[in-house]
């Protein structure tokens, strides 16, 4: 039981932004497919941020520069590698990463950001509000991320 506890315990650690972090402002990353009309695009898995394993679907982060491994889960016979992927994540933004294949059927992939929207009852602090509203869409932003 000893072990157990301290298991969860470092578990906890482990994880991006406690709660304690998180404030009333944050940031998003999850690996769910946003769109089913884009070509060859697959969900993705979200393994590390910033070097520790996430366990969450959807975990919260402080907003900032954050370095991913994001993984793909192949179909049968596939094999696929991690891929690193460096996003510089705003406030109050959910990211949706996804995996963008060359090609039908191919196992050559590179993440990329599907989808920024924002989170409801997230509230900006008012210096950073004060520029946010350029891109509702999120266009701007998902031209940052820069895969590996």
């Amino acid at each position: 039981m000893r072990y157990l506890l301290a298991f969860a315990g470092a578990i906890i650690a482990a994880t991006p932004a406690t709660a304690a972090e998180r404030g009333i402002t944050w940031s998003e990353i999850t690996g769910e497919r946003f769109s089913h009309s884009s070509l060859n695009r697959s969900g993705t898995l979200i393994k590390m941020i910033d070097g520790y394993p996430t366990i969450d679907r959807k975990p919260w982060m402080k907003p900032g520069q954050h370095t991913l491994v994001v993984h793909w889960v192949p179909k049968k016979g596939l094999r696929t590698s991690d891929r690193t992927l460096r996003l510089d994540m705003k406030p109050c933004k959910r990211y949706y990463v996804n995996a963008q294949f060359a090609s039908p059927g191919s196992a050559l992939w590179q993440p990329v950001v599907d989808k920024v929207e924002d989170i409801a009852g997230c509230k900006l602090p008012p210096a950073v509000g004060a520029g946010a509203g350029k891109d509702a869409q999120g266009g701007s932003e998902a031209a940052q991320g820069k895969a590996r």
